[in-house]
């Protein structure tokens, strides 16, 4: 039985920041009300088929847990699929767009924390066992029904159990959320709570993850920019030296001035950028296919924005700019591809890499260079051109 503490009827998305968003899980009753599901089981198999897509299938048969790891041939998920069995298939977001609709519910949440859309298809029975994350997801209850617990909060240094080899799980847990789930109705996860979900019918979830970068992989993109851009150059030194009687000793006074060494460039306005252009990088490059044969010119893009278009982002793009600039050019990150344009022009770009279609109109008044850089967003895939 769960908690009315856990149950939201009226979802309010300031609310829900305030008092669940990384604090404890909740249930979101009805949040996408008449549900569809965007995707069948025919679609999804297929998706998982291709080459470069990211899936998985877990089955429980004869008490035993066994993992198969794309890439899949038709034959692999037909073997695969015994017992009571799922088919998870990551990233869906980048190759579907009528699972857009999904996504954008929680664009309440910073798109640098958004991750990707996982799709789950499982068949009475199905699940992959208890187990936690270490990132946000909203659980979107798709056709047929399926019930979740969810524990207590744990630590990185709970013990883990791992019946395959591929697949980690944690021991049997108390639940403080016990719950059927129907279609339209949304779990909220925060990271390290410990949950399960096991399908009563044959039913879909959809998983919107969320990203967070630990301090390893913030020093290793920011290790990746300084070589790539040379930026660091000044050394340590020390004209005030002492002289030791400890030669292997290093003093506490060296210590503090490599340390402002590395806070020095912390602190710089190039780190945001830095730090910016990686969060933009995705796993799933896929706007190269999207790239025109017949790129645009400059001039062709100024005549089509004097006679007014729409745009909107192609599947796969993650636009980012840090909100503090004062330059006099605003810049901006899309799939770790940095790009500048001058800031008188900012309003629009804003525009641009923060809503899902804009449309472009004479009265714009862009600078030629801004032209330039939108036909080259439009030529290399990032954005198209609708009408």
């Amino acid at each position: 039985m769960t908690s009315h503490t856990y149950d939201i009827i009226d979802f309010d998305p300031e609310v829900f920041v305030q008092q669940y968003w990384q604090k404890k899980p909740c249930i979101i009753r009805k949040l996408f009300p008449n549900f569809q599901d965007p995707v069948d089981a025919d679609t999804l198999a297929g998706l998982a088929l291709e080459e470069d897509v990211d899936a998985r299938i877990v089955s429980f048969a004869d008490e035993q847990w066994d993992v198969h790891q794309s890439p899949f041939t038709a034959d692999d998920i037909n073997e695969s699929c015994v017992g009571s069995w799922t088919l998870m298939v990551q990233g869906v977001d980048n190759y579907l767009p009528q699972t857009k609709a999904l996504t954008e519910k929680f664009a309440f949440i910073p798109h640098w924390r958004f991750d990707d859309l996982l799709v789950t298809y499982s068949v009475a029975g199905g699940g992959v066992g208890a187990h936690y994350d270490e990132y946000d997801v909203f659980i979107v209850q798709g056709m047929g029904q399926r019930r979740w617990q969810v524990g207590h909060k744990l630590n990185s240094s709970s013990e883990k159990l791992y019946p395959h080899a591929h697949l980690q799980q944690v021991k049997p847990f108390e639940p403080i959320i016990d719950i059927v789930m129907l279609p339209g109705d949304v779990l909220y996860i925060p990271p390290f709570y410990p949950h399960q979900g096991k399908s009563i019918t044959e039913c879909f979830n959809y998983s919107v993850g969320f990203r967070a970068p630990n301090q390893s992989e913030l020093l290793q993109g920011l290790a990746d920019g300084i070589l790539d851009n040379d930026l660091l150059t000044k050394r340590f030194c020390d004209p005030h030296r002492v002289i030791t009687h400890k030669r292997s000793a290093v003093n506490g006074h060296d210590i503090f001035v490599l340390k402002q060494l590395m806070h020095q460039f912390i602190d710089l306005d190039e780190t945001d950028y830095l730090l910016t252009e990686m969060l933009s990088k995705t796993y799933h490059p896929i706007h190269d296919e999207y790239a025109l044969e017949s790129p645009h010119s400059s001039a062709e893009m100024l005549r089509m924005v004097n006679a007014g278009l729409t745009i909107a982002p192609n599947l796969g793009i993650r636009p980012l700019y840090p909100e503090h600039q004062t330059n006099e050019f605003f810049v901006f990150f899309i799939n770790g591809r940095r790009y500048a344009v001058d800031a008188l022009d900012r309003p629009f770009f804003e525009r641009l890499l923060n809503e899902t279609k804009l449309k472009i109109t004479p009265s714009e008044r862009l600078q030629f260079s801004s032209v330039n850089i939108l036909a080259e967003l439009v030529n290399e895939g990032f954005y198209e051109v609708l009408d």
